[in-house]
């Protein structure tokens, strides 16, 4: 089958998927300067991140070092998943739930970073207890704009973190929910259906990612203080801003 004896409509009905030398022959000449330009752009990532690495490596302590790399490969892991699923678009799928199951894994590591900065979980908890909780932080500032300051407390605490934790089990789990409704063809896409169970899977989605990041936010506030002199709301701002833009994007 080739693209050009077909419309875009029937392409898309018949979910079919271009070969590399079709979508480049569809592309012309603009397209093939935006790829190459989002491939240079996906090098330069690679090579600031290899350049950090390299840096913490030799000048960091070794878990907290791990750990900060663990955030920051996230950068690299979605431009080079972008890129593969604009070149190939036949792993673009695949790509993107690579991406999908790997981004929230950046934001359970920097939990756990703020965590290894502040001593450790028992001695970060013994600093914060008691601690006024601000409720009113992205992304739901607005339904919480009239709630009290709730002290934090282990309870409270073990909610944060458990809250944190499934933003990397869920992701697994949709995934899996996901590929095993399109085997039993009950998942598609752009379907509003009660039968259908990409709309369900969409919603659960978006929740975990809403109280995930709500929490986190709520953590990072309560250990700004104590972790001052890491800076941590400087390099709690563009990792939250990836994970939110590629959210929205895919």
């Amino acid at each position: 089958m080739k693209v050009s004896t077909m419309n875009c409509s029937e392409l898309l009905h018949l979910n079919y998927i271009p070969t590399v030398w079709e979508v480049f022959d569809a592309l012309g000449n603009i397209g093939i300067f935006l790829v190459s330009v989002t491939g240079i752009a996906t090098v330069l990532v690679f090579a600031i991140f290899f350049q950090e690495s390299i840096y913490l490596f030799h000048h960091w302590p070794r878990q907290q070092c791990f750990l900060t790399l663990l955030c920051l490969n996230t950068f690299p892991f979605a431009a080079g998943g972008f890129f593969i699923s604009m070149v190939f678009p036949n792993l673009a799928e695949t790509a993107k739930t690579i991406i999908l199951i790997y981004l929230p894994v950046s934001l359970v590591v920097y939990f756990r970073l703020m965590i290894n900065y502040g001593g450790g979980e028992k001695v970060i908890l013994r600093k914060l207890f008691g601690q006024e909780m601000i409720l009113q932080g992205p992304p739901l500032c607005c339904l919480c704009f009239c709630c009290d300051k709730p002290p934090l407390t282990r309870r409270r605490f073990f909610f944060l973190k458990c809250s944190v934790y499934q933003l990397a089990l869920t992701p697994v789990l949709l995934a899996t929910a996901k590929y095993i409704g399109i085997e039993y063809g009950i998942f598609i896409e752009g379907l509003l259906s009660p039968y259908n169970a990409a709309p369900y899977i969409s919603v659960i989605s978006t929740l975990s990612m809403m109280f995930g990041v709500y929490s986190l936010v709520i953590f990072s506030r309560i250990a700004a203080a104590s972790i001052k002199d890491f800076q941590m709301t400087h390099k709690f701002a563009p990792l939250q801003a990836n994970f939110l833009l590629i959210r929205l994007q895919i």
